[in-house]
């Protein structure tokens, strides 16, 4: 029986790889363009924000109106708004009620640089190193605090007259729109001056720390804290006079936010909460003369020895409590001591 005779096969094909569908393509391209924008917009944006620091850029949109606000710094350089270094910084400020300025040494920021269209410095983490920051009460022109033994003992403002007056007149019409400042997770080492009205806290071995946030808007609002301030090994002055040294102090305190074209004076105490102590060696009481000075007696001498001051204040009500130990103080009058 003949063999069947088995019919030839065709060579199988080779399977081509498939070109990706156009769909897929167009995906491919378009994120590859998107990928290539964001760097390069990434990168521009690093050069402008680069030249706004180094130049006085900045400085021309904030200091719109000095009188207000000022902010100042020796140095700035930044590639990115997360990560900006500023040495010398200095910001200072006024409102019916206070006037206000600090410097700091070295600060490295992160802030958002799209409220800067909107007339915000919005700060969202400050580290920073060596702070001087001082802080005084305006007052009316007929006030007794208007007395040089007075304005002997305020903090000198840089640019500001060395008397604070309180300028009651009605505010003129706005000329520019001023820049608010917001300044959200602040932490400060090395704090070396605290200078608040007549009490003055520092010295060349002060050394201390600050933790805290605020909010300013120049004649509009302001607000303050939750923040804390803690001082070792500085010596405490009514202005020149030495009071006490060295001695320790610390802060927790929070101002709540309100208008100072509507509080003003001590209308603001409501808003103030928070709690101070002060410990240390007393060089001596005779300080209190500053207090007596619009009468001729008594005058006060001695009072060396060790004091702790500790006072709680809650919505501007406050209760303290004072310990002394070895004072031994003399009143002289006209015809006793």
């Amino acid at each position: 029986m003949p063999k069947r005779v088995k019919p030839p096969t065709s060579p199988r094909r080779r399977r081509l790889p498939q070109r990706p569908a156009r769909g897929v393509r167009v995906v491919l391209i378009t994120g590859v363009a998107v990928l290539v924008l964001a760097i390069a917009g990434g990168a521009v944006t690093a050069v402008v924000l680069h030249r706004i620091l180094t130049r006085d850029t900045l400085r021309t949109w904030i200091n719109t109106n000095p009188e207000k606000l000022r902010i100042d710094y020796a140095s700035a350089e930044g590639w990115f708004p997360w990560d900006v270094r500023v040495h010398g910084l200095e910001m200072r400020s006024r409102d019916p009620n206070v006037e206000w300025w600090f410097r700091i040494d070295d600060v490295r920021l992160g802030f958002d640089p799209l409220a800067l269209l909107a007339h915000r410095v919005h700060i969202t983490r400050v580290r920073a190193t060596g702070l001087a920051f001082r802080l005084r009460v305006r007052v009316p022109a007929d006030s007794k605090d208007t007395s040089s033994a007075h304005l002997e003992a305020l903090p000198p403002i840089p640019g500001f007259p060395s008397e604070p007056l309180r300028d009651d007149s009605p505010e003129p019409p706005r000329t520019s729109h001023p820049f608010r400042v917001r300044v959200d997770d602040l932490r400060i080492a090395r704090v070396r001056e605290i200078w608040i009205d007549i009490w003055h806290f520092g010295g060349e071995q002060a050394d201390g720390t600050l933790a805290g946030s605020f909010d300013l808007f120049p004649r509009r609002s302001a607000q303050v804290g939750p923040a804390r301030v803690e001082l070792t090994h500085a010596d405490l002055r009514l202005g020149s006079h030495l009071i006490a040294s060295p001695v320790s102090f610390s802060t927790d305190a929070v101002i709540r936010r309100f208008d100072p074209r509507v509080v003003r004076g001590n209308a603001v105490w409501p808003f103030i909460s928070g709690r101070t102590s002060v410990a240390g060696p007393v060089a001596g009481l005779d300080f209190l003369n500053h207090f007596l000075r619009d009468d001729p007696e008594p005058r006060i001498s001695g009072g060396a020895g060790s004091f702790r001051v500790a006072v709680d204040i809650d919505a501007g009500r406050g209760k303290g409590r004072l310990t002394a130990e070895n004072l031994h103080v003399r009143a002289r009058y006209g015809d006793a001591d």
